[in-house]
């Protein structure tokens, strides 16, 4: 049975996270980690994670992590790459899908091992991607060893390994202001998996916060934008690589009223 607070939930993150890309203060790792922690924390996972190929893809490195503080320490700490064993078993489940959980007890015999040293008991991952090549992945674990994911963590977990991927593609650039484009990718990875997730049994308030089209998502990235330039349209269209009459049009056609402050 589906759980209408938490699709609503799990909704709404999916409109923060374009967001904290778009408006981010700090550098693209610091807003990695802003991500991991809200997906884990709505999740209630005992980690979230990104993992990228190292050494022609034979090994994954654990390059950003957040732990939750109420599951305490596992026995072992990451990295895995300390560890050999053969990594591309692990990739190969995403071959046939974008999304993949899995228990450690059906896994292959090496990565049941070392998974169980590290207090793994179930996992939901998705590829990360980086122009288009799968360079690693990103996800969350679970001490529960019958854990089963709700639905809407389907769309959570897509949209924080796209967004990543997307993070890591201009990191050389910092951050990612001036890339509306963002959003678009973001939607269109997951927008397929929402509709699963809300199904028939779609409540108003799942509907009220529901970011599943361009539209919605833009109007929540440049509302924030707004907010952070009190309501200065000069200094928010330059922020998101718009011209001040794009960005006007684009305020009236989505019914945003500018006020500045």
């Amino acid at each position: 049975m589906q759980n209408p607070e938490g699709i609503t939930k799990a909704l709404e993150l999916l409109g923060q996270l374009p967001s904290l890309l778009v408006n981010a203060s700090g550098s693209v790792d610091a807003c990695i980690d802003d991500m991991l922690s809200r997906v884990g924390t709505l999740l209630n996972g005992s980690r979230s994670f990104v993992m990228l190929d190292e050494k022609d893809g034979k090994y994954l490195r654990n390059t950003h992590e957040w732990l939750n503080p109420s599951t305490g320490a596992a026995m072992f700490s990451w990295p895995l790459y300390d560890y050999e064993y053969d990594i591309p078993s692990l990739k190969g489940f995403l071959e046939e899908s974008d999304l993949y959980f899995g228990r450690t007890r059906d896994m292959p015999q090496d990565m049941e091992y070392v998974l169980k040293k590290q207090g793994v008991g179930s996992i939901l991952i998705a590829p990360v991607r980086r122009d288009g090549k799968r360079i690693g992945i990103a996800g969350v674990t679970f001490r529960d060893t019958d854990y089963t994911p709700q639905p809407e963590c389907r769309p959570v977990v897509l949209a924080l390994a796209g967004l990543v991927g997307l993070a890591l593609e201009k990191k050389g650039y910092g951050l990612l202001r001036g890339k509306l484009a963002v959003i678009q990718k973001c939607v269109a990875d997951v927008g397929p998996y929402i509709a699963e997730t809300v199904g028939d049994e779609e409540t108003p308030d799942s509907r009220a916060a529901k970011p599943t089209t361009l539209i919605d998502a833009e109007r929540r990235i440049i509302i924030e934008t707004l907010e952070i330039y009190n309501g200065n349209k000069l200094k928010t269209a330059k922020h998101l690589g718009l011209t001040w009459p794009s960005l006007d049009r684009r305020c009236k056609k989505l019914g945003i009223e500018v006020r500045r402050r």
